[in-house]
């Protein structure tokens, strides 16, 4: 026996002691806790994020090229997240430990969509991995199916401390973002991009890597500021006042329009009065309101479709870069066509998990920022074939069917987090696993919000049974 078989034996079995260790005293700390650790992670995340940003080197003023040249990751920013991941496995290994051995626990678990969301992993990460056209093996989807089976188990309790976590992080992201953006501009800011704001040139990225990226942040920030609002009236105002600002900065036209519709549900579910003004016929006053506002806009739309030469100013717009880069979704449509193109060739199991890679990107000479096929349908299409997709449309359908169950409980937030997530998936990838930031964290939220809202099956029966007690005494009553 060789000394490299020594040491692997001896390696493996250190491991096998120190995951026993682990499991030990996972057990000990959650033992009389029921609220664990998973609502905070999102305080070392964005911390992270914010600072490897920071401490890199960024400048977007220059070219793509040079900029990744000049681009390192600091070491301080590598042990922390090192030492985040470590907190990450930490916490969801305590949640589903607990939860295995607490058998009578009150809180009834979403079993039909835990195994949707196995599902999901299996068939996108999985099955890709080990039947694609291109094996790869690789770690990074392990945090996320973790964190994700964990906050499936959420309580109510940790729902509501998830949603003021992620709310205070991305607060303190944000104004990172503002001091860097005072502080050194080309970090932050991308110049000589032409929007839909006239005279405004530039993005706003923030301390994200895009500022479609940067936008969507902000955007869940808004959601859970909406749902779980400061005490203080000042900090609140605050709040609003630079978290709008920044959406409006970045320039993303998919968040701005996710914002839009994601505030009307939220409206919607935690304000009933208005729809029992709006159906109250004696009080007429707000539906009148709103019916002479909509016919109001309908004719200023008709009267400019008319009269203001509308065809002629499209025709002109489109024939510019910017109308040239809109009708293209920004080179997008190359993109997916490449995605098309590799599930062609590899229909059932895709192409793999190497998909969009570098080398990948090289051989088929694509653009660099193409690291993912900018849409969540193609993206499963490409790299995972029929078998992905599949896996892909049985969790969504599940998903939505709990979101709906739970958007009254939850004052509408969880049909908020998921019409962002479903926006963004027609041009990002949100319900991607690699890595452990951004988007995952709002798919995070959003499983977190959906398992803490569900109604116990008992309490439902309990009050069914409570209700028909009621209607009897009344009856004897009457009688």
């Amino acid at each position: 026996m060789s000394k490299h078989d020594i040491l692997y034996m001896l390696l493996t079995f250190l491991s096998a002691v120190g995951a026993l260790v682990g499991v030990a005293l996972i057990l000990h700390w959650g033992r009389n806790r029921d609220t664990g650790l998973l609502p905070y992670v999102f305080y070392p995340i964005y911390l992270v994020v914010a600072l490897s940003i920071w401490l890199s080197g960024r400048s977007l003023y220059v070219t793509d090229e040079i900029n990744s040249i000049i681009t390192v990751q600091h070491p301080l920013a590598i042990w922390l997240g090192r030492a985040t991941s470590i907190f990450v496995l930490f916490a969801a290994g305590e949640r589903i430990v607990s939860r295995l051995v607490k058998t009578q626990h009150k809180h009834e678990a979403p079993k039909l969509l835990i195994f949707a969301f196995l599902i999901y992993v299996l068939t996108n990460f999985l099955s890709p991995a080990l039947f694609g056209a291109h094996v790869f093996l690789t770690h990074d989807p392990i945090y996320m199916v973790l964190a994700g089976c964990a906050a499936l188990l959420c309580t109510k309790q940790e729902g509501e401390t998830a949603v003021q976590s992620i709310r205070n992080a991305l607060l303190i992201f944000v104004i990172l973002s503002a001091i860097a953006l005072l502080w050194k501009p080309d970090m932050v800011i991308e110049r000589g991009y032409q929007g839909l704001i006239p005279g405004l040139s530039i993005r706003y990225a923030g301390l994200s890597m895009h500022a479609n990226s940067f936008g969507a942040l902000v955007v869940v920030f808004l959601i859970c500021l909406r749902e779980k609002p400061f005490t203080a009236v000042w900090l609140n105002r605050f709040a609003w006042i630079i978290g709008c600002t920044s959406l409006l900065l970045t320039q993303s036209k998919t968040n701005w329009i996710s914002f839009l519709l994601c505030m009307p549900s939220l409206a919607y579910y935690s304000n009933a009065d208005y729809m029992k003004r709006i159906s109250d016929f004696r009080r007429p006053y707000l539906s009148v309101v709103i019916l002479a506002s909509v016919m109001l806009f309908s004719c200023a739309v008709i009267m400019v479709l008319m009269f203001g030469n509308v065809g002629d100013r499209m025709h002109a717009f489109f024939s510019t870069s910017e109308g040239a880069n809109l009708l293209s979704l920004t080179g997008r449509d190359q993109i997916w066509e490449a995605a098309l193109q590799e599930w062609h060739r590899h229909p059932i199991f895709g192409y793999g998990l190497t998909i969009w890679d570098e080398e990948y990107r090289l051989k088929v000479a694509m653009i660099s920022s193409a690291t993912h096929a900018h849409n969540q349908l193609y993206q499963s299409l490409s790299s995972a074939g029929l078998v992905g997709a599949t896996g892909l449309v049985i969790y969504v359908s599940i998903l939505f069917g709990y979101v709906m169950k739970t958007a009254r409980p939850s004052h509408g937030l969880s049909i908020a987090l998921f019409l962002l997530i479903v926006f963004r998936s027609f041009t990002e990838v949100p319900l991607s696993m690699k890595g452990f930031a951004g988007d995952q964290m709002t798919h995070l939220i959003l499983l977190m919000v959906v398992a803490s809202n569900i109604v116990p099956r008992v309490a439902k029966n309990r009050g069914a049974k409570f209700s028909t007690e009621k209607n009897l005494v009344r009856t004897f009553e009457r009688r």
